[in-house]
């Protein structure tokens, strides 16, 4: 008798004992099943951000994977002038320059090549001092240039000693080049004058000594480069 109590109290032992181990598995599993889930909510999240308009959603591991795109870029030949400093005659030389869809700013790039020294073998000089750059272009309209140059080019070198040849072939080089219709875009733009200032200021009398800047240069009136007079 007492045999057969001890055999079902032990049965009994044992089942309690295997629903324990169970349920202690069943708990294992659920929480392990819940943080699972939390780490994927949370990754989905960090990978998902809501664009600028708020609407749309980008993701970060697709766009980090896209390469930049570069657009190649159009160079177009100008003609840009240099001088002789015995004769004051330009002589054009022809340049590749990158090529862009405003007037203003192709002329600002064509300046920009102008007041590079021409190669020593070209025979010709810039008639601008060195060190001299553009400090702005922008357009009065549709037919007016300013160009807005340091103070720079009111430093002419000494083999130019503030001749008025000097002087012309600075002005007739800058308003030739200009008049390039190369430089044009389909902006509607049609350079027909160039008003020149210093540090952002009209000229005044000491420079040019012998020129008067303080009006816009009509470019029809510098047909051979020959046209400005003191």
């Amino acid at each position: 008798m007492f045999g057969g109590f001890l055999m079902s109290w032990s049965k009994r032992m044992l089942s309690q004992f295997g629903l324990a181990v169970w349920a202690l598995v069943t708990f294992s599993l659920a929480v392990a099943t819940l943080l699972l889930y939390w780490q994927v909510v949370e990754l989905g999240a960090r990978n998902i951000r809501p664009t600028a308009d708020g609407n749309a959603v980008s993701n970060t591991s697709a766009s980090s994977s896209t390469a930049p795109v570069h657009e190649a870029t159009e160079q177009r030949n100008v003609e840009i002038y240099c001088f002789d400093p015995e004769t004051g005659a330009l002589t054009p030389r022809s340049v590749a320059m990158e090529w862009t869809p405003t007037t203003a700013s192709n002329c600002r790039r064509a300046i920009e090549l102008l007041l590079q020294p021409p190669p020593a073998d070209s025979g010709c000089r810039s008639p601008f001092p060195p060190e001299t750059h553009v400090r702005g272009v922008y357009l009065l309209g549709k037919e007016e240039v300013v160009i807005d140059f340091s103070g720079d080019i009111t430093r002419l070198g000494p083999a130019a000693g503030g001749s008025v040849l000097w002087e012309n072939a600075m002005i007739n080089s800058l308003v030739k080049t200009l008049s390039s219709p190369n430089l044009v875009a389909g902006d509607g733009v049609s350079i027909r004058r160039v008003r020149i200032l210093v540090d952002g200021s009209s000229p005044g009398n000491d420079f040019p000594a012998h020129l008067d800047l303080s009006n816009a240069i009509d470019v029809a009136n510098q047909p051979d480069g020959t046209g400005m007079q003191p």
